[in-house]
């Protein structure tokens, strides 16, 4: 079955003969190919965006085959599907396990900026703030990529418990030249949105109005509340004033 890629078969009848046989001779083998499957069907499902799916096989199967012997992307897809159909936890769960197996790999810093943007999401910005610094602290390991996104979700965090400066110093880290960074509007409207939580309303308003110049631009696709934000921004600089 597993020949013919009829991973669904074959996955329900390793189930059946691991549950009925769990001292078989066999059972290694049956576990194996279990895993093959499993690995089938999520890179199918996954694929095809069916998350739902993907989590139905993952609840169907044994966790200790999966974390035993499962590879970090199909544990990888399977965290990430089980997050998008809002079972936050369950995933959050999935990836700290995932932590423990691959602590040596450096693709965790993939789980750790996924945990913290769900500690983000549901509020827990203490626990998002302790991911994303221990992230930061792989700096060996960290690809430019990752520690950008995870400077921003940090700047983020500050934003939201009041700490603009803090904030402010995240963000200009990301927009730094120096970083070799594009300067992202949506990123520099937020920067100008700590600096006025600092009362620089004067700085906070050059910056809004240069995300509003560049919105201008006939090349550049800003959405309408990147727009409205930041010319709501810049009244209230000038009401400050």
């Amino acid at each position: 079955l597993i020949k013919r890629e009829k991973f669904g078969e074959a996955f329900d009848n390793f189930n059946i003969l691991l549950t009925r046989f769990p001292n078989g001779k066999y059972r290694k083998e049956a576990e194996k190919h279990l895993l093959l499957s499993v690995d089938g069907l999520i890179e199918d499902f996954y694929s095809k965006k069916d998350y739902l799916a993907v989590s139905e096989v993952y609840f169907n199967s044994d966790r200790k085959i999966l974390f035993g012997n499962g590879n970090f992307d199909m544990l990888f897809k399977i965290g990430s599907s089980l997050k998008k159909i809002g079972l936050s936890g369950q995933a959050t769960g999935l990836f700290d396990e995932m932590i423990k197996v691959f602590n040596e790999d450096k693709r965790i810093n993939k789980l750790l900026l996924a945990m913290a943007k769900m500690d983000y999401d549901k509020r827990f910005y203490k626990g998002a703030r302790k991911r994303l610094e221990q992230l930061l602290g792989r700096s060996s390991d960290l690809d430019k990529k990752t520690a950008v996104t995870a400077r921003e979700l940090l700047g983020d965090v500050c934003y939201k418990e009041g700490l603009f400066k803090e904030a402010v110093g995240f963000y200009s880290e990301v927009l730094s030249p120096l970083k070799g960074v594009n300067d992202s509007l949506a990123i520099r409207k937020k920067y100008a949105d700590s600096l006025s939580g600092m009362g620089l309303h004067s700085a906070a308003y050059v910056n809004y109005k240069r995300v509003l110049k560049n919105c201008e631009d006939v090349g550049q696709k800003c959405s309408t509340p990147l727009i409205m934000g930041s010319y709501t921004g810049w009244g209230d600089c000038l009401y400050s004033e």
